[in-house]
Order: C-alpha cells, then sequence, then structure tokens
C-alpha cells in the first residue's frame, strides 16, 4: 500500500554466554541451526571454548565478544588459531583505554568497539544526566513543582506545592503519605560516613598484619573476578567452609627426587544450593529456554499468538465478571 519493498528477515547473531567448555559445546550443537553465533570469551581458557563452540556448531558462523579481557600478546597470539577456526569478528579485544595498541599489531580477522565506542558529546550527555539525577534526587520538590501542570492536565489532580515546606520536614505528597527530603537524607548519610571513617581510623589498630592478597576468591583475570554471589561468599566458604559446605581439602606430595608433581585438590558442596535453588534454577533455566523461541516466530505466528492471548484475556475477564 505505501509502495515499500517488502520486508525481508534480517540476520541477528544468538548468544552463547561464557561458561565452560562442555557446556559451551552442548548449548552450540542445540543452536548449531543458527547462521550466525556469538560467543563471550576474555579468559585465560578462551581456545578451550571456541574449539569446544566449533566442535559444537561447525557450520556456523562465529563472532567473538572478548569483553576487554585479551592484552595485545593473548590477542597475537590467538589471532591465527580465530582466522583457522573460521572466527567472522572479535568485539572489544582490548581494555578501552587501550585501543592505540591496535595500529600496532597485526589484524587478520575484522575487529569492531564496543565499551569504545563513546566519544566527548556522548560523555558530557550522560554526565549531564548523571546531574540531572543528582538534581533530583536532592530537591525532589522542585522537580514535582516543574511536573504539577503536566500531571494536572493529564489526570485532572492537584499536586499540592513542594517548594514552600521547611527543608528540615518530610516533603508532603498526599495526606496520608510522604517522601523523604533528598537533602536531609544526603547530608545525613555523608555525617555518618565521615563519623564512622573518623571512628575506625581513630579507633581502629595500627599494628601491620601480614596475610594473603584478597582476590574474592578468584584469583585469574577473568569475567567471573567481578564481584557477584561468589565473590561475596568467599568469607563464608574461608570461615563455615568445612561445616557447611562439607570442604574437604586432600595433598599428594611425592617423594624427594621423584619427578611426580605434586597436587593439592580442594572439593567442597552446598546442600542448601543442591536442595533448594538448583532445581528452580533448572526449572527456570528450562521455561526461559523454551520462552525464548517466541522470538524467533515468523509474523504470522506472533500475531497469532497475540491474538489468542487476547481471546483468553477476554474470556477470563467475562469469567470473573
Amino acid at each position: 500500500m505505501a509502495g515499500l519493498p517488502a520486508p525481508v528477515p534480517a540476520l541477528t547473531a544468538f548468544t552463547l554466554s561464557l561458561d565452560a567448555p562442555d557446556q559451551m559445546r552442548a548449548e552450540a550443537a542445540k543452536n548449531a541451526h543458527r547462521p550466525l553465533l556469538k560467543i563471550k570469551l576474555g579468559t585465560p581458557d578462551d581456545m578451550h571454548r571456541l574449539a569446544a563452540v566449533r566442535a559444537g556448531a561447525p557450520k556456523a558462523r562465529i563472532i567473538i565478544d572478548a569483553n576487554e579481557g585479551w592484552t595485545p600478546e593473548i590477542y597475537t597470539d590467538l589471532a591465527p588459531h580465530l582466522e583457522r577456526m573460521g572466527v567472522a569478528l572479535v568485539e572489544q579485544p582490548l581494555p578501552a583505554g587501550a585501543d592505540e595498541m591496535l595500529a600496532e599489531i597485526a589484524r587478520p580477522i575484522p575487529v569492531c568497539a564496543d565499551e569504545s565506542c563513546h566519544d566527548r558529546a556522548s560523555l558530557a550527555a550522560m554526565g549531564l544526566l548523571a546531574a540531572l539525577c543528582v538534581f533530583a534526587g536532592l530537591f525532589p520538590g522542585l522537580i514535582l513543582d516543574a511536573l504539577a501542570p503536566v500531571a494536572s492536565q493529564l489526570t485532572g489532580a492537584h499536586v499540592p506545592a513542594q517548594a514552600g515546606q521547611p527543608w528540615l520536614t518530610l516533603t508532603p505528597v498526599a495526606a496520608t503519605r510522604s517522601t523523604y527530603n533528598g537533602l536531609l537524607v544526603a547530608v545525613f548519610i555523608a555525617l555518618s560516613g565521615w563519623l564512622a571513617a573518623a571512628l575506625v581510623h581513630r579507633l581502629a589498630s595500627r599494628d601491620v598484619r601480614r596475610g594473603p592478597a584478597w582476590d574474592c576468591g578468584f584469583p585469574n583475570i577473568d569475567p567471573i573476578t567481578q564481584y557477584g554471589a561468589g565473590s561475596f561468599a568467599q568469607p563464608i566458604r574461608r570461615t563455615l567452609g568445612t561445616v557447611l559446605l562439607r570442604a574437604r581439602e586432600s595433598v599428594d606430595m611425592p617423594e624427594p627426587g621423584h619427578l611426580r608433581p605434586a597436587r593439592h585438590e580442594v572439593s567442597y558442596e552446598d546442600p542448601a544450593w543442591l536442595t533448594l535453588y538448583a532445581p528452580v534454577a533448572r526449572a527456570v533455566n528450562a521455561a526461559a529456554t523454551y520462552a525464548n523461541r517466541f522470538q524467533f516466530l515468523t509474523i504470522r505466528r506472533y500475531l497469532s499468538l497475540v491474538f489468542a492471548s487476547l481471546i483468553l484475556l477476554l474470556t477470563g475477564l467475562t469469567l470473573w465478571h
């Protein structure tokens, strides 16, 4: 009707999340029919993961998202293997501040930017938005007063004036409830933080204590080093591991002069996770995997699904009333 060409399917990449090589191979085999796979990498064992994905999906085109996890040396060593395995593109191989190194190393495979894709204008825009958020948090009354005419026109309700209230009182929204005074809360947080820091520096011991470097339990430079549930659980694991997690360690030390390497193994299990959370996680993952199919429906099937959902909703409302 509009004289436009008929829409055609657009090719998008299906992402495989970072996981153990066996898990990534299984996911790749499940999605081997997709023409383009995107792999999350950026760890010391990337070659094993890439080989596993290629074995699971031998015919799919592969692009890699290194998530700033490589150095120029790692990229130089991996580049021939990436080319041999048919990698079509590498996304953000180096940290955002090290882009200039790409001009000094060979790039047999195209490289694109992700975290490095910004300029001064975008940084200024983000800074302006951040400043507006801080201002709205510290002075919500002014923002509410500015939006009051819009709310009145849309809803017909009158929003009480906020700016005229004393700053040491809560800013009223309605007769039955109130909100906090942002400036007062900010001052309280600042004073509390300063007082806590002063007490720590005043009362804490200045004795030097030596101990192992704290690395959140993950010494390797990989994405799991970032703060997460596993890293925050490390103090509990170290303190109560033998009781709560049934942690056991074994040391295999060779005899003097023997060339066999020494081995130190630690095994543990989380009964709470295995009993309470693992079944729920498997169920949620299975449901999400099944529901993920809906985003790949054709237009005809998607419209049919929407129409059926609308009919079901209207039927439920009719029976309810």
